[in-house]
């Protein structure tokens, strides 16, 4: 079980817990009971059921409570802060006593022993002979955080492959990952797996003849494959794509697909089915295209209607053909088939030619159809049409052609609605070519505008981030850096200064004493043991100094007492964690009151004409807000409210270039942890 009511910065309230648990000082303090509260029920089941004796229960926090500042935290500030471990396993079973200082990376054994399981596995902690954990960890901090870095990615054929024979073998390669394969006499052919994230899960020689039947795994999980056929060692022939035919074709004694090519197949695999409904009015979401057909009679109460993008397309009567042209634009015609044979001739021109051509359509009819002109039933049978040919007078239909190109169809005696995925018309390599040059320069122009990128925590030195420290600050600002995001907490005598958290500030100087520390103390610790730390005088004093540059705040939730300490509330942006600070920093007139992005859900109704309505024109938002929030961070850069992405360079990947490459019209900006605003990028 894992907690996260009680997380910082002030848990989440639940009212369910109201019967069990008597009023407290503040939110946090209730929702730290409310754990208590359920944590101790819990217990008392496993006893009252007699669990107890037979099971194994840990109890550990992963951190101290975050923060410095607030109700909660002056009172914990009474006495040391450590995190502990609780348990009802018998000591003698342990292998640290109660006695014994007991470190996180030693968790993993101690459970185990505990719970009497045998194991061959190893961890960290086998490998650190030194008795001092805490001096192993500092000194080898760097690649530590590589190490785990690592245990949470995998590499991946994302950017790009490329497939060739040498020495008797079949290469298969990437960027990041390599397969090989020895080769015989004869006909071979390797089929090689991947997830929806092109990491490969599955790799082998395959039967020519099944190759490509779909099994349970291919539908549940989505997966790609890469299907190479050789003769006599030599390569005759490969495809890249599903098993359903949404893939690409390729021959030559060489292969490559290129990193859009491969992005391409990931996108049409990943789109999400189409669902339809009779006599339902559907949500339409923007990144969707929206049908609803109506005959005549129900269309009074639910009309025909397209909605693609930002348009929505009021239907005639007849059959209404949408289809989108190479600039991704959206363009419906309408040809009223219950009137004209003419129209009806058009229609199935149009649509043999696009059919043809390979292009994305979908149709809906309104009102009413025909089907008994000379030949018509025969030609919509010869393109396939099941349906619509059996079709006429008063009637709902929608048809389209998935990303595999197959075609759907859906009738209905009144209205039908549709959600279908968002298509597009294929680019060819020159408009792939041309597409890659227009990126590049408005790529460049973004990584050259110094308003976008905030140096994160100082900026990045000597390979250490969340330093907050005077030398970060000096080689950011002579990198080109002029907003500089610094970390603020107090000291336990009240003074402002730069540092990510104390724990973390401790283990970065190796200070052994109580937390906070005073000004003093705080000042006589160098971090890392080589850089200056910051307090509110050192920062006015940098800021002086250097009259073009930008404070953004992170942690400190007081705008108006923190601007006051400030050199100059014109250069202070503040990142905020509640709509009270908000309102503060903007009453306090700094140059930026920014809502952190965890916060906008408490919004109710429409959250633009709200952050407009009160005069928010930046957010701090984390970079990982792109997987379910797309739209909303599109809509909100429309209106006119610059986002600084958080988060870069947590996921292995998506450092800033890959913001500037792939997310710009997402972002406005970033806190970036380096950046070089001189040499030209070259987007893949």
């Amino acid at each position: 079980m894992s907690t996260i009511n009680s997380h910082f910065p002030n848990g989440i309230y639940d009212k369910r817990m109201e019967q069990f648990i008597s009023k407290r000082e503040n939110d946090l303090e209730f929702s730290v009971s409310a754990v208590d509260y359920l944590v101790n029920d819990f217990l008392i089941y496993l006893k009252e059921n007699n669990l107890l004796k037979n099971t194994s229960i840990y109890i550990f926090p992963d951190h101290t409570l975050l923060g410095s500042t607030g109700p909660v935290h002056k009172k914990l500030a009474k006495s040391k802060r450590q995190i502990y471990l609780l348990t009802n396993v018998d000591e003698k079973k342990l292998p640290q006593q109660t006695s014994d200082t007991i470190y996180q990376i030693e968790l993993p054994r101690i459970i185990l022993a505990g719970a009497d399981i045998k194991t061959n596995a190893k961890f960290l902690a086998d490998f650190i002979k030194t008795k001092n954990i805490n001096d192993f960890i500092d000194k080898d901090r760097v690649k530590l955080t590589t190490l785990n870095n690592a245990s949470l990615t995998r590499n991946n054929f994302q950017n790009g492959i490329s497939i060739f024979t040498k020495d008797e073998e079949l290469v298969v390669k990437s960027s990041e990952d390599i397969v090989k394969f020895k080769l015989s006499p004869g006909k071979e052919v390797f089929d090689i797996t991947f997830n929806q994230k092109m990491v490969l899960i599955k790799k082998g020689k395959t039967d020519p003849e099944s190759v490509f039947i779909l099994n349970e795994h291919d539908n549940q999980y989505k997966t790609l494959h890469l299907i190479i056929t050789l003769k006599n060692k030599k390569i005759y022939i490969a495809y890249l794509g599903n098993k359903k035919l949404a893939g690409i074709y390729k021959r030559g004694c060489k292969i490559t697909y290129s990193t859009e090519e491969v992005h391409l197949l990931m996108e049409l695999n990943n789109e999400a089915p189409a669902v339809c409904n009779p006599t339902q009015k559907i949500q339409h979401d923007p990144t969707l295209v929206s049908i609803t057909s109506s005959e005549w009679k129900t269309s009074m109460t639910l009309k025909s209607v397209i909605k693609a993008d930002e348009k929505e397309f009021a239907l005639g009567r007849g059959l209404n053909l949408l289809t989108v042209d190479r600039n991704e634009k959206y363009h419906l015609e309408n040809f009223d088939t219950y009137n004209s044979q003419a129209a009806a001739d058009k229609f199935l021109l149009k649509l043999e030619t696009l059919i043809k051509n390979h292009d994305s359509w979908a149709i809906a009819a309104h009102d009413a159809i025909k089907n008994n002109y000379p030949g018509y039933k025969e030609k919509l049978s010869e393109l396939n049409f099941k349906l619509l040919q059996t079709l006429s007078g008063r009637a709902a239909y929608i048809s389209y052609v998935n990303s595999y190109k197959v075609l759907k169809e859906y009738s209905s005696k009144t209205s039908l609605s549709c959600v279908i995925p968002r298509f597009r018309k294929p680019l060819s390599q020159e408009e792939l070519k041309i597409q890659k040059y227009q990126n590049n320069i408005e790529a460049n122009s973004y990584r050259k505008d110094k308003d976008r990128f905030i140096a994160h925590a100082g900026g990045e030195i000597d390979g250490h981030t969340y330093s907050d420290s005077l030398e970060a600050l000096n080689l950011s600002y002579q990198k080109g850096f002029r907003l500089f995001e610094l970390d603020i907490i107090k000291t336990s005598d009240n003074i402002y200064v730069g540092a990510h958290d104390w724990e973390h500030w401790a283990e970065g100087t190796g200070y052994k004493g109580n937390l906070p520390p005073d000004r003093k103390t705080f000042k006589k610790y160098k971090i890392y043991g080589r850089y200056s730390p910051l307090d509110i005088t050192d920062i006015n004093k940098w800021f002086k100094n250097h009259p073009d540059a930008i404070l953004v705040t992170d942690k400190v939730n007081t705008p108006i007492d923190f601007s006051k300490k400030f050199i100059d509330k014109g250069r202070l942006m503040m990142e905020l964690f509640t709509w009270d600070a908000v309102r503060n920093g903007l009453k306090a007139k700094i140059k930026a009151a920014m809502p952190t992005g965890s916060i906008l859900k408490e919004i109710e109704g429409d959250k633009i004409v709200y952050l407009k309505n009160l005069g928010i024109k930046n957010i701090a938002i984390s970079r990982r807000s792109i997987n379910d929030q797309s739209t909303f961070l599109l809509d909100i850069a429309k209106a006119g409210i610059k986002t600084y992405a958080f988060h870069v360079n947590f996921d292995k990947g998506m450092d800033e270039e890959y913001v500037v490459c792939k997310e710009r019209n997402f972002f406005y900006g970033m806190y970036a942890d380096k950046w070089d605003f001189t040499t030209h990028i070259n987007c893949r």
